[in-house]
């Protein structure tokens, strides 16, 4: 299948990846000095709440030293001791809180936690969601260009994203925006959606719905009929995706706050397809809000 050999190409490409960044981090490890492990707890304060070139630099040594450990530890120094200076290092310099970080230590290898740390001070487009109950990409497009947007289609995979490079207008407070035209919505919240593939008359819950962003992609999809089910355990946040269902002309929907879990009593066997997009950590907008 088409899909097996995409995920084919990406291990493969996965493990090239890493094979090259291995060799990388142990290239001219021989020939380099050997790296003291610091001695001195004041001086390493110092270097973290000052000048952090140094502690960039340590960075690298002792991701060289983790690549070939057996050859370039202290003897007396075990490799959780390289990693808690590794950890402390990149709270410093990234700004993230040592539970954080560890946490991303355990989860990624080196490299990737790297290339996640890196990928994450890089700021990400603003992206847009057309409502295909109201208008289509293109009349959108123009409608935004000449109000001073500066935008492209978000690319081959969906036909109702775009992407934002800049503005000379406020993105929520465009007359577009507020008839309903289109939501500010992230990229990767269009993917569950277009898994779940909604059809026309089924009846769809959304069960963790706030702020109602992937409910009116369903309900643009399933183009207003059938039976939407929007439910969000938190009222308070269960108020703007009613807010969000009347803007965007979602007629097919009904609201409801209750702990999910109870959702299988009170309606069994009743929907055709769930969604699920339950409450996380929200590293995600790590790139977006840095606090």
């Amino acid at each position: 299948m088409a899909v097996e050999k995409a995920s084919r190409k990406l291990k493969e490409k996965k493990k090239q990846r890493d094979e090259e960044a291995a060799e990388e981090l142990s290239l001219n490890v021989e020939g380099r000095e050997r790296f003291q492990f610091p001695r001195d707890e004041e001086e390493l304060k110092q270097q973290r709440s000052g000048d952090l070139s140094a502690v960039q630099h340590r960075i690298q040594d002792v991701f060289q030293v983790l690549a070939d450990f057996s050859k370039s530890r202290e003897a007396e120094k075990d490799r959780q001791d390289y990693l808690r200076l590794l950890c402390d290092d990149l709270c410093s310099v990234y700004g993230y809180n040592e539970w954080l970080m560890r946490r991303l230590m355990d989860l990624f290898s080196l490299g990737e936690l790297m290339e996640f740390l890196e990928a994450n001070q890089v700021q990400r487009p603003v992206t847009l969601r057309v409502n295909s109950l109201k208008t289509r990409r293109r009349d959108l497009a123009q409608a935004l260009i000449s109000r001073g947007v500066n935008l492209d289609p978000l690319g081959e995979w969906t036909k109702v994203g775009l992407v934002v490079y800049d503005s000379q207008v406020p993105l929520g407070a465009t007359p577009e925006y507020q008839a309903g035209h289109y939501l500010i919505q992230g990229a990767s919240s269009l993917l569950p959606v277009m898994s779940l593939a909604p059809k026309e008359g089924e009846k769809v819950l959304d069960l963790c719905a706030a702020p109602g962003g992937k409910s009116t992609h369903l309900g643009a999809l399933m183009k207003n009929s059938g039976l939407l089910f929007c439910n969000d355990a938190n009222g308070d946040r269960a108020k703007a995706v009613v807010g969000n269902l009347h803007r965007m002309g979602i007629t097919n929907a009904c609201c409801s706050v209750m702990d999910g879990r109870e959702m299988r009593k009170s309606h069994p066997n009743f929907f055709d397809r769930v969604l699920l997009d339950a409450p996380c950590s929200g590293t995600g907008v790590i790139s977006k809000d840095p606090a």
